[in-house]
């Protein structure tokens, strides 16, 4: 795992085994091994596993090989299937897919302010106007307007405006 699902735990291995109700062991040949990858390193044999999952490069993965000679098996195999190459990939599509998902996330929440700010607006301007239709092309250079400081602007404006004329004004929108 590449985040600390047990932050309260210092170790990065962790052991689990399927029990009953009253806490009898099933069985002690089906364990759950559990190793958070962004821990601190103890030392342990398992180590060397996690630096490779780690690995940014093909160097460190090297230097992994060079250092344990019982993983330069296990670093050849990797190398043969590309596994470094396509776990790039699937690791770089997966940010990407997050960070477009931000994106996106936060191009909607904006566009939601923009367009509730739009209707307060408008709204307001039709209170004031006292049920008089709003100019067409005053409501239009209102909804085409996608900037949010002047939006704010126009709504205190058209907050204190008597008048829809008066409100055009205040904004030198004739």
């Amino acid at each position: 795992m590449d985040f600390k699902l047990f932050p309260e735990k210092q170790e990065y291995h962790s052991i689990y085994r399927l029990r009953d109700e009253a806490g009898r062991e099933l069985t002690d040949l089906w364990e759950v091994h559990i190793i958070e990858l962004g821990k601190k390193l103890t030392g342990s044999a398992v180590d060397d596993w996690i630096c490779l999952f780690n690995a940014q490069s093909l160097e460190e993965v090297d230097m992994i090989a060079i250092k344990n000679e019982n993983m330069r098996e296990v670093v050849e195999a990797v190398r043969e299937v590309g596994f470094f190459r396509s776990l790039r990939w699937i690791y770089d599509d997966y940010w990407k897919a997050k960070r477009d998902r931000w994106a996106e996330d936060e191009y909607v929440r904006d566009e939601g302010k923009i367009q509730a700010r739009t209707e307060d607006i408008l709204q307001l301007l039709e209170h004031i106007n006292a049920g008089t239709e709003i100019p067409e092309d005053l409501t239009e250079r209102i909804k085409a307007e996608k900037d949010e400081e002047t939006l704010k602007r126009w709504h205190l404006s058209a907050a204190k405006a008597e008048s829809v004329e008066q409100f055009m004004e205040l904004e030198n929108l004739n």
